[in-house]
């Protein structure tokens, strides 16, 4: 799978776990998400609609999209990551901050995906389920469904009242 691919698949299941507005106007538990598969660093990032009825300075997921490695599964290098870390940390400069604060971001490359997450305290580090620090996108779909409902729920309880 090239990058293009890859941002076009992840757009998809984004938006089965993450009803967006289908108005241009979001409404409660309404995302907005924003692709980019035609640029040189395709990626995909998430908003959730506001208390304002808004999707402004609320990103809370990024996606860096990477074309399926050539050779063995490799992860993605240590400049996507930094780049990636970057896109976070401007992210969460532009929410309020509180207690437990996390932007969530990912790096699919081909069919694998590698989460992060940057807390408020700048503290950036890679998810991991059990000693693996990757998963795949079919062999390993309940823990890509799980983590997402659960980055949807931290969300939800912070953004959406009386979710």
């Amino acid at each position: 799978m090239n990058k293009h691919e890859v941002c076009e698949v992840w757009t998809e299941i984004l938006k089965f776990h993450f009803p967006i507005s289908q108005i241009g106007r979001p409404g409660n538990n309404e995302y907005a998400i924003q692709a980019t598969p035609g640029t040189v660093f395709p990626f995909v990032q998430l908003s959730v609609a506001t208390q304002l009825g808004t999707f402004e300075a609320t990103r809370f997921l990024f996606l860096h999209c990477r074309s399926s490695p050539r050779q063995a599964q490799g992860p993605p290098s240590p400049r996507c990551e930094d780049r990636l870390r970057l896109q976070l940390a401007e992210g969460l400069a532009a929410i309020p901050v509180h207690d437990g604060l996390e932007i969530h971001g990912a790096i699919p490359f081909g069919p694998h995906i590698r989460f992060y997450r940057l807390m408020a305290n700048v503290i950036f580090g890679c998810c991991l389920w059990g000693a693996r620090d990757s998963l795949h996108v079919l062999h390993d779909h309940y823990f890509i469904a799980e983590h997402l409902e659960e980055i949807k729920s931290d969300w939800l309880s912070v953004y959406v009242p009386g979710y």
